[in-house]
C-alpha cells in the first residue's frame, strides 16, 4: 500500500544513458519480470495464494519521470537539486532499484531522494514508467 511518506531515488538520466539504451532496458523489466512470475508460480503455484501461505512477498515496482511539458519546472527541479546535463530525471523506488540490480539494468548514481508526497506536489506534473506488482520467494 503506498504512502505519503514512501521514498523514491531521483536518478537523472544524460543524453549518453539513453542513446545507451537505458530506457530500452527499463521497459524490458516488465518481460523480465513476467518471466520471474512464471518460475514462482512453477514452484509455489498461484502467488495470490503463496503470498496467502507468506511463501511470497509483494511489492510494488514504481517508476516515474518528471514531465517535460513544463521547461522552468523541470529547469527548477534541476537547478534546487544540483542536477546538470540531464536529458530526464526519473523516480525509482526501492523494488524497482532491486529489480534493476536483479536483471542487470545499470543505472546512474541517484543524486538524491524525495518522498512521493513531495512529488506529487511538483507543478511540472509526473509520466508513468512501470507501475506493477512484482513478487519474491519469501
Amino acid at each position: 500500500m503506498s504512502s505519503p511518506a514512501d521514498v523514491f531515488q531521483i536518478i537523472p538520466l544524460s543524453d549518453t544513458d539513453v542513446l545507451g539504451g537505458v530506457l530500452h532496458e527499463l521497459t524490458g523489466m516488465s518481460f523480465k519480470n513476467l518471466r520471474k512470475m512464471g518460475s514462482l508460480n512453477a514452484k509455489f503455484g498461484p502467488l495470490v495464494t503463496a503470498e496467502k501461505r507468506g511463501a511470497v512477498a509483494r511489492r510494488s515496482c514504481e517508476v516515474y519521470f518528471l514531465a517535460p511539458f513544463s521547461h522552468e519546472e523541470v529547469v527548477k527541479f534541476q537547478e534546487s537539486h544540483g542536477i546538470k546535463d540531464a536529458q530526464s530525471i526519473y523516480f525509482f523506488n526501492g523494488t524497482a532499484i532491486d529489480l534493476a540490480k536483479e536483471f542487470g539494468v545499470a543505472l546512474p548514481v541517484p543524486v538524491g531522494t524525495i518522498t512521493r508526497a513531495e512529488m506529487e506536489q511538483l507543478a511540472g506534473g509526473l509520466g508513468t514508467m512501470l507501475h506493477w506488482d512484482t513478487f519474491s520467494a519469501a
